[in-house]
């Protein structure tokens, strides 16, 4: 693979981080939700409906944050490639030197420096990449289209939502909730798994992680639920 190819493409870890990002606060949030509700009303009715006014404002929610914080770092970074563009059509020697400095830093002398400098630059689309990663901070990670952004985030939210709540929209409360809590615990390590994969850690780290805070959520929701119980 030659060092210098640094074109900006996208990789599915990308989607996978926005699925996991939805995914894991619709399942976190709702089982805390049902077990509080179910706790403090007993009514599966009750637990039902809350659960679906979350999961429908918590999808909006997530989906909206998600879509401004993405638009906030598209924003950003196309500002940033646009000005590296006009600095090396209008002062190339300048950040033709900028390279050269950067991989001096990184070790490179004599003909290595020379052959670097000279790969690099002969591609206008290479230099501003390579600019922008080693100058700047930037990764393509920052390009995902925030519309994509967005509706990925809501349909996970939304779909993970179900896990937790459609237990109620079949049975009573003493069954729907176990059912909820492992359907949960289920997810959870289902999507600490992915987290792991996209992220290059343990899958069993961040699917012990993931559980650990759901349980913990929906735990001390239902204590909650059972204090203020009616």
């Amino acid at each position: 693979m030659n060092p210098f190819h640094l074109e900006p493409h996208r990789t599915s870890g990308l989607a996978l981080e926005d699925i996991v990002l939805g995914g894991n606060d619709a399942l976190v949030s709702n089982v805390a939700l049902v077990a509080a509700v179910s706790a403090a009303t007993g009514d599966a009715r009750i637990v039902l409906a809350a659960g679906l006014a979350s999961a429908i404002a918590g999808a909006a929610s997530m989906g909206v944050s998600a879509y401004l914080a993405a638009t906030s770092e598209f924003d950003a970074y196309h500002k940033e490639r646009a000005r590296e563009i006009r600095e090396v059509e209008e002062t190339p020697e300048a950040e033709r030197q900028e390279i050269r400095d950067i991989y001096t830093a990184k070790g490179f002398t004599g003909k290595d420096l020379d052959r670097a400098v000279e790969i690099i630059t002969s591609n206008k689309e290479r230099w501003v990449n390579v600019m922008m990663m080693e100058e700047l901070g930037f990764t393509q990670k920052v390009v995902k289209p925030p519309l994509g952004v967005g509706v990925t985030v809501t349909v996970a939210f939304l779909i993970a939502s179900i896990i937790p709540v459609g237990p109620f929209a079949i049975w009573d409360v003493d069954t729907g909730l176990p059912i909820a809590l492992v359907l949960t615990a289920m997810g959870l390590i289902f999507l600490g798994a992915y987290k792991g994969k996209f992220s290059h850690r343990s899958t069993v780290r961040t699917s012990l992680e993931m559980l650990i805070l759901g349980v913990v959520a929906a735990a001390v929701a239902y204590w909650i639920g059972e204090i203020f119980g009616v």
